[in-house]
């Protein structure tokens, strides 16, 4: 036994004996583990999760939890699950064993044990342990996927059928034949169609010898070198020895059954004192390399498959012992493989029944090359006949097999593979985990169950023409999780192609690049506002530079002619400068203020005092400092409104609004023109409306009246001047008062302002 299998690796012992702990415990400190132990399942759990565990050894019956509760826990946690975990226990009910193994459970001892068993099934698990985690590291490129799959389906479907066993897959629950290869139909004398689809218990076993079959395969997991009776088609009843492993496909439990017979054999056993030129003509005709040897280990006979295989003939090789030495590859292993082999044929009990046992070896040929061989050995009182079967590429196409199923199952792309219909027949976990779909739900559906509505037809079609032609197919789509959320895949589909180059599966790739399209569409928009910003900026600038200049300029100009000539300045000259110095500083500071509050809602500092107010005293308040500019175009205002009606936000705003959009109808309205206020109700807010019989606005301007880049400055109907900043801050305001301003207008024909605002706070 290999101790460095056992080094180091931390075993936890979980039962409430302390007896039967540190009798355990003294056995696997003796082959070098380190155990630990829990007295219960609360303790087990948490010794568990504080420190890293290579096996459990767990009894059933426990003081605050059974086993399986305990087991239950460690598979619902992501780490814990894959600490293999065997069961220990005198309970012996085969019902509760097989459900502590559905559980989880790798194994099962019972109570009580041999220690040289313990050891043995601890040392499986262990090396199972470590093999699964080498192997788990191993995992193949991405890119190599739908070379590497295809070629793995090759090497399995020859291994299957070039094999020179029987070989049989069934249903575990009811012995459903699904496939046979060539070896079992020339064994059986059944066609191809007598056999798939017909139950086992119909052709070659009875049904009680299944029963006992099947109840093995319950409680070990699998059946290896097993001696069983079959019935052919004529109605012979011949033997063979099979191994058994069960697998899931889908959701069925499959058996894989490989056997070879041996009736032969036996009836070579029964007659070979008698019949020695029939059991040498019978072995030169047995497929498979084969060698009589007595009872001391010297070659009687070997095969012409013998010689072929391993480069020796019949005159070179003396005694089976001396061979396995010289030709085992290395030295430590020959000595273990040649006791093992001389206990073998030495130990035989007369009063046993003839004794079968298979072996798996590792021999070097006469050439230097290595084989992998299964021993099949039997013997009587004076011959052992061994039988050798040549599995290394099997063992190798199998490793192969499993390298690439699990590079498939732990792939960091979400992997979807199809029929040829497009029909799902797997899925890996991080399409699980991407899609939220489970292999259960997703098995047997079309990919479609991902569709998020959004995508085209001819999208769609243009993928199929592609992947039907034989092509691989690449592109972005928009799809939708089970949640109903959408996300946004890169998708890679190849066809998979059969030695005949015909299509029989699809094989899909898929990333999740939905955080990589939102940083570069924020990345878009970002850009937008860096671009309105830099226009708003050189906007705000370009008013600042012209349209304060003049007014300034102005003010500037009459004040030093009036300094220069006031002393012989006529009164009435002096007057209309000094009223023409007053016009300009109030339309400066009427602009300044604009431009002032403006900027401030830009970078967030206008505060927003909203509470309520009477609507027509804010009226009053804003039309008070336009009566002298109304007047001197001799232009009427008049407002329609219950004068108790109240709004809800800051009241500022709201004469700040009203001012300027009356500002604007009297400067756009004509001598001797109407200017008319309403103010109504509707359902949570009120509406102010600033009607003119005006010069009104070109329709096709209406959508640039309130935006900054596009503004539009016009002269009054007495030429007054503006900068365009009045219908901002009307917007500005307005929108921060939780309301909305439209217009309507037509040219020569007036224009009617109207903003909402709230009639109360809005939830």
């Amino acid at each position: 036994m290999d101790l460095a299998t056992f080094q180091n690796k931390k075993i936890l012992i979980v039962d409430d004996s302390h007896v039967e702990v540190e009798f355990i415990a003294s056995i696997l400190n003796e082959v070098g583990c380190l155990t630990a132990f829990a007295c219960d399942g609360t303790s087990a759990l948490k010794r568990l999760k504080t420190h890293r565990f290579d096996l459990v050894l767990l009894d059933i019956v426990l003081p605050d939890m059974d086993g399986f509760a305990v087991l239950e826990k460690m598979q619902q946690d992501t780490e814990l699950k894959e600490i293999p975990t065997i069961f220990l226990t005198s309970i012996s009910d085969k019902e509760q064993v097989v459900f502590g193994l559905k559980k989880g459970a790798v194994d099962y001892i019972a109570k009580p044990f041999h220690p040289e068993e313990l050891i043995r099934r601890i040392s499986i698990h262990l090396r199972l342990k470590t093999t699964t985690e080498t192997l788990k590291g191993e995992l193949a490129l991405k890119d190599q996927i739908e070379t590497a799959l295809f070629q793995s389906e090759q090497l399995f479907k020859n291994y299957f059928k070039n094999s020179p066993f029987i070989q049989l897959v069934s249903k575990l629950e009811d012995g459903t034949i699904l496939d046979v290869n060539e070896v079992f139909l020339k064994t059986t004398g059944y066609s191809i169609e007598e056999a798939i689809g017909k139950k086992a218990t119909e052709i070659i076993w009875k049904e009680t010898q299944r029963k006992q079959i099947v109840e093995e395969i319950l409680q070990k997991g699998f059946i290896s070198n097993k001696e069983v009776k079959f019935t052919i088609k004529n109605g012979e009843e011949r033997i063979a020895i099979i191994s058994m492993n069960k697998y899931i496909s889908g959701n069925e439990i499959l058996l894989m059954t490989s056997g070879v017979d041996i009736t032969e054999w036996r009836k070579l056993e029964q007659k070979v004192k008698d019949k020695e030129q029939t059991l040498r003509q019978i072995a030169l005709n047995i497929p498979l390399p084969f060698v009589t040897t007595d009872k001391e280990g010297e070659i009687i006979f070997s095969n012409e498959q013998f010689n072929k295989l391993f480069g020796y003939n019949n005159t070179e090789i003396k005694s089976i012992y001396d061979w396995f030495l010289q030709s085992c590859p290395d030295p430590e292993y020959c000595e273990t493989t040649y006791l093992r082999l001389k206990e073998i044929i030495t130990a035989y009990d007369p009063n046993s029944p003839i004794p079968t046992t298979k072996q798996e070896y590792s021999i070097k040929a006469k050439d230097g090359s290595i084989h992998t061989v299964e021993l099949y050995l039997t013997k009587d009182e004076e011959h052992v006949y061994t039988i050798f079967k040549d599995i290394t590429e099997d063992k190798q196409s199998i490793l192969q097999i499993k390298k690439l199923s699990e590079a498939i199952y732990q792939s960091p792309s979400a992997i979807v593979i199809t029929d040829q219909k497009g029909i799902i027949e797997f899925v890996n976990p991080k399409f699980s985990e991407i899609s939220g779909f489970s292999a259960v739900e997703a098995m047997g559906q079309n990919p479609r169950l991902l569709s998020s509505g959004k995508t085209s037809l001819e999208f769609y079609n243009e993928m199929w023409t592609t992947i039907l032609s034989g092509n691989t197919w690449r592109n972005e789509i928009l799809n939708k999780k089970k949640s109903g959320e959408l996300y946004w895949e890169d998708v890679i589909i190849s066809p998979v192609l059969n030695e005949n180059n015909s299509i029989v599966n699809f094989i899909a790739i898929k990333n999740d690049i939905t955080e990589k399209k939102e940083a570069l569409d924020a990345l878009k928009n970002s850009e937008l506002a860096l671009k309105e910003a830099n226009a708003t900026k050189d906007k705000f600038f370009s008013i600042i530079a012209h349209d304060l200049r003049n007014p300034i300029g102005t003010i500037s100009s009459f004040a030093e002619l009036l300094v220069s000539n006031y002393a012989t300045m006529e009164e009435a000259r002096r007057e209309a400068i000094l009223a023409q110095i007053c016009s300009s500083s109030k339309a400066t500071f009427n602009l300044l203020e604009n431009l002032l509050n403006w900027a401030k809602s830009q970078v967030g500092q206008l505060i927003v005092n909203r509470d309520y107010f009477l609507v027509y005293n804010a009226l009053i308040e804003a039309l008070e400092p336009l009566a002298d500019q109304a007047k001197n175009k001799e232009i009427s205002i008049s407002t329609k409104l219950d004068k108790e009606i109240k709004a809800y936000g800051d009241n500022d705003l709201f004469t700040t609004v009203v001012r300027n959009l009356v500002s604007n109808a009297i400067k756009f309205t004509p001598v001797g023109g109407k200017i008319k206020i309403d103010v109504v109700t509707n359902e949570a807010y009120v509406e102010v409306s600033v009607a003119d019989n005006g010069v009104g606005l070109d329709p096709q301007k209406l959508n640039s009246l309130f935006k900054l880049g596009e503004s539009i400055t016009t002269k009054g109907t007495e030429n007054e001047k503006g900068s365009g900043m009045g219908l901002l801050i009307v917007k500005e305001f307005v929108e921060k008062n939780g309301g909305e301003i439209w217009v309507e207008s037509y040219l020569n024909n007036g224009s009617t302002f109207t903003f909402s605002i709230p009639q109360a706070p809005i939830l």
